[in-house]
């Protein structure tokens, strides 16, 4: 019977796990590789955006799917990767690092590295929507004060490459 709890409270947490975001560290290189655009900026303010979106059932009823998304308003201190055409730019995440989303806190400096995409994030691939500009805890995006001197070095030396 111990065997068979234990067996039971193992599986459930592997269940539980497997569907958590599960990043590994990023170099410099790949982060901007796959951003297109990074930049150090501070949060000037958060919106939450609340959706519900309806789907047909195959018995015929509908289902409804409530989800958030928030759009970060950054202040734009300095750039390595793009070019801004204004002071303040807005990225869109889940804010739920469960699925990589990331959630930015207002009055906070963060390093972003962002890129455009058209995917919903609560949906397969196939689901589009307008394109939007957003980031994710995986690809390296991180609070300023927890930045690494030699992340950010590296940063700057691609910054004077590419001028």
């Amino acid at each position: 019977m111990k065997k068979n709890l234990h067996l039971a409270i193992l599986l459930s947490l592997v269940t539980s796990v497997s569907f958590a975001c599960s990043c590994y560290e990023v170099s410099v290189r790949k982060a901007l590789k796959q951003s297109e655009t990074a930049f150090i900026g501070k949060v000037a303010k958060v919106t939450k955006n609340d959706f519900i979106e309806t789907h047909p059932k195959k018995d015929g009823t509908v289902y409804n799917f409530e989800y958030s998304l928030y759009d970060f308003e950054f202040e734009i201190t300095e750039v390595f990767k793009g070019t801004m055409q204004t002071k303040t730019i807005r990225i869109t995440t889940s804010g739920d690092e469960g699925d990589c989303g990331g959630y930015y806190l207002e009055n906070e400096s963060y390093l972003i590295y962002a890129y455009t995409t058209d995917n919903n994030p609560y949906f397969d691939k196939k689901t589009k929507v307008k394109p939007y500009l957003t980031t994710d805890i995986c690809i390296g995006s991180e609070l300023i004060t927890e930045l690494e001197s030699k992340r950010l070095k590296k940063l700057k030396r691609y910054k004077k490459r590419k001028k």
